[in-house]
């Protein structure tokens, strides 16, 4: 059965920024679970550059970010665990 949790993300995928944000969220439409989640950030060189935290605020997981001093694209990969006990895994850029 297909997954019908939707996710948003801030900074947004495929978007471009000015400033370096100190904190990366992603929202679902379903509440996340208290265990079970991981959220990596990498830089286009590779390096991880999330500082490990996580926060998690009902549908909303938060990622602590470290300073953030090159340009280009970096990735967003998860794994988060429902309320109701669905996995999501994704990534986008």
């Amino acid at each position: 059965m297909a997954s019908r949790c939707r996710r948003q993300s801030s900074p947004a995928a495929g978007s471009s920024i000015t400033s370096a944000p100190s904190v990366a969220t992603i929202t679902f439409s379903n509440s996340i679970g208290d265990v079970g989640n991981s959220v990596t950030v990498t830089a286009p060189n590779g390096d991880r550059v999330d500082d490990g935290s996580l926060q998690i605020a009902d549908t909303q997981i938060l990622v602590g970010l470290k300073p953030l001093n090159i340009g280009g694209e970096y990735a967003v990969e998860y794994e988060v665990v429902t309320s109701e006990g669905e996995t999501l895994i994704g990534q986008y850029k």
